[in-house]
């Protein structure tokens, strides 16, 4: 399918360490102008690491929503960085294990509406003990739990896992059952 808009050009409004804030200026198929804006991200791994019918989880402090949330380990794409080698990286410095065997699941794109970040979700089985090395404050102080698989719907449904990419992370693994 073809895109249906033209991009005339795109003006920064702004940015961060990571993310710019960009206003694209578009011509429909009509030749109606229309303006959209959108903050750029660099991509993003999230890793449903099993070990022994269970899922690793961690609990970690998110300053944007003001509160503890429970992902899968997960992590930005460094510059150049395969989505792959970011999984296996993000592993070790989230759980601290290194994955034996990764197989990728497919992406999902979290909020197409303003955001163009893509997720890479591998699931990552044949998990060997390594040195932790958190990154940050939220992944020191982060609890780090490996649930039941049996567990994880529950635990959707009652909104205790509400992360939207940890969410379709499990779906895309067959961890939610159904």
């Amino acid at each position: 399918m073809t895109d249906p808009f033209t991009r005339l050009g795109t003006v920064r409004l702004g940015g961060g360490v990571l993310n710019r804030f960009e206003r694209d200026h578009l011509r429909t198929a009509e030749g109606v102008a229309i303006r959209r804006d959108r903050l750029t991200h660099p991509g993003a791994v999230v890793i449903v690491a099993e070990e022994r019918e269970a899922i690793w989880l961690l609990r970690q402090w998110r300053p944007a929503v003001g509160e503890w949330v429970w992902e899968l380990p997960a992590g930005l794409l460094e510059p150049g960085e395969r989505p792959d080698r970011a999984a296996i990286r993000e592993c070790e410095e989230e759980i601290g294990r290194s994955p034996g065997s990764l197989q990728p699941l497919g992406s999902v794109v979290t909020s197409p509406g303003i955001l163009d970040e893509r997720c890479h979700v591998f699931r990552a089985t044949e998990l060997v003990e390594v040195p932790i090395r958190p990154d940050g404050p939220e992944e020191v102080l982060a609890d780090r739990h490996l649930v039941p698989r049996a567990d994880l719907g529950a635990r959707v449904a009652t909104g205790e896992i509400r992360n939207a990419i940890t969410i379709s992370a499990l779906v895309l693994a067959g961890a939610l059952g159904g």
